[in-house]
């Protein structure tokens, strides 16, 4: 049976193999067959032959994927990794017997909030194409993708009267943006520049085109509660506390206002939050949110726990 998405699919894995394998490569050896998940609903992937050429089956664009990643490691002997992103290919190509697999699990995730500090915090588009084609090799269709929030913060908070100048003394610096993120810090590294926050957001705006091109789900993140120190000057009726000191950062850099959980601002910003991110990025309903990152909260009891917990729920995404 061939699946209802076949065309859409097809183009996508199509356009993995072409970056991987090359074009003429692509054209000469591969052809793709896109079939129903199986009897229990799961994708499948499979490989076969036909008329000299290697077929990569799947029932969607990571299943295909994933089909030649493993025709590429159990018959090539070869591996596209996260360092090199290569290959390599012999003169001929062994053609595989017929075999199918079903997926064990339905979701797996890829990146940790930190790794976009690490690791990510510089790449450009070419390393983010190549990474991304990884991903789909592997499997991956839940990735985490925390480009250009800084862009949402700046549109969110325009509506509360916080300028981008004033969020300049709030938004680190970009290879400390995870743990500002998390209210670890802020302002670290900065100032930060609107080139860079219009860079970033552009970015991720191809990013998550080829990661749903893919039919990948990318995760986005949602309102923790941290608060540039504008926003409290100009709304002392705030409830806030301040996060504990994170590795003893000095004064303006530690220290971030957290808006408390009970504070019907809460709600307001939350919203706000995801209807312009929403504007700018779209949404597949699934998100990733710290607020309390290896930092202590301003209580312990489980009742002001699970309120924390419930407000950053209900001031986001209704379908979440």
């Amino acid at each position: 049976l061939i699946a209802a998405g076949g065309a859409a699919d097809n183009k996508a894995a199509e356009g993995l193999v072409k970056r991987v394998a090359g074009e003429e490569r692509a054209a000469t050896w591969f052809r793709f067959e896109t079939i129903d998940k199986d009897v229990d609903g799961k994708e499948v992937m499979g490989l076969g032959s036909q008329d000299g050429k290697v077929v990569l089956i799947g029932s969607g664009s990571i299943s295909l994927a994933s089909a030649f990643n493993w025709y590429l490691n159990d018959y090539l002997n070869t591996t596209y990794d996260w360092s090199t992103y290569e290959a390599i290919f012999p003169e001929v190509l062994p053609l595989p017997p017929s075999q199918n697999l079903s997926r064990v699990v339905k979701l797996s995730y890829h990146l940790n909030v930190c790794t976009y500090g690490y690791t990510l915090a510089f790449v450009d588009w070419p390393y983010w194409e190549k990474h991304i084609d990884w991903m789909a090799m592997q499997g991956i269709n839940l990735p985490l993708a925390f480009l250009g929030q800084e862009k949402v913060i700046e549109r969110t908070f325009t509506r509360f009267n916080v300028s981008f100048e004033e969020l300049q003394h709030f938004i680190s610096g970009p290879a400390f943006l995870p743990w500002f993120r998390m209210g670890n810090l802020q302002a670290w590294g900065g100032p930060i520049t609107q080139h860079w926050i219009d860079a970033r957001m552009d970015l991720q705006m191809k990013v998550l085109s080829r990661m749903r091109s893919m039919g990948m789900k990318p995760v986005l993140p949602a309102f923790a509660g941290f608060l540039p120190p504008a926003f409290v000057q100009k709304h002392p009726e705030a409830k806030v506390t301040q996060s504990a000191d994170w590795n003893n950062f000095p004064g303006e850099y530690g220290s971030v206002y957290l808006l408390e959980s009970v504070d019907p601002m809460f709600q307001n910003i939350g919203k706000a939050f995801i209807e312009e991110q929403t504007k700018l990025y779209g949404t597949d309903h699934i998100y990733q949110c710290d607020t309390y990152n290896e930092m202590n909260p301003p209580k312990s009891d489980l009742d002001y726990l699970a309120a924390s917990s419930k407000a950053v729920f209900s001031a986001g995404d209704s379908q979440a």
